[in-house]
């Protein structure tokens, strides 16, 4: 699969905030795609919006949202109403055991949200 010269599609990634998600958001911006980023840290996700936009020439929507919240899906579909969605990378929740234990419905609402967002995307995803 090929995502070079992908002007103009859009990438949605969850959990963009540091590490791996911010690798993706990086990566995809790379190719063009304008990136929509979802992560718990506001000043983090804003930082890296700066970034990619100066960096690579795209736009970046930051979504600031706790995916372990019921509302959380709800919050990000009005706020990418406007957007197709292209590519989802799902990186959120990552969890200790620790966590788990003491936060599990927290938790296990950001895993179920994985699925509820590859559900709602899924009739527009085109890569």
């Amino acid at each position: 699969m090929n995502f070079n010269g992908r002007q103009g599609q859009v990438a949605l990634v969850a959990g963009a905030s540091e590490g791996l998600g911010a690798a993706f958001a990086r990566a995809l911006a790379s190719r063009g795609f304008d990136i929509i980023m979802v992560a718990r840290r506001h000043e983090l996700l804003k930082a890296l919006a700066i970034e990619i936009e100066r960096r690579y020439g795209v736009k970046a929507y930051p979504i600031t949202c706790d995916l372990g919240n019921p509302g959380a899906l709800d919050l990000i579909r009005s706020e990418i109403r406007d957007l197709d969605v292209n590519v989802l990378v799902y990186n959120a929740a990552k969890t200790t055991h620790w966590t788990l234990l003491k936060h599990h419905r927290r938790v296990l609402t950001a895993y179920a949200a994985g699925k509820a967002f590859a559900r709602v995307l899924a009739e527009g995803v085109v890569v």
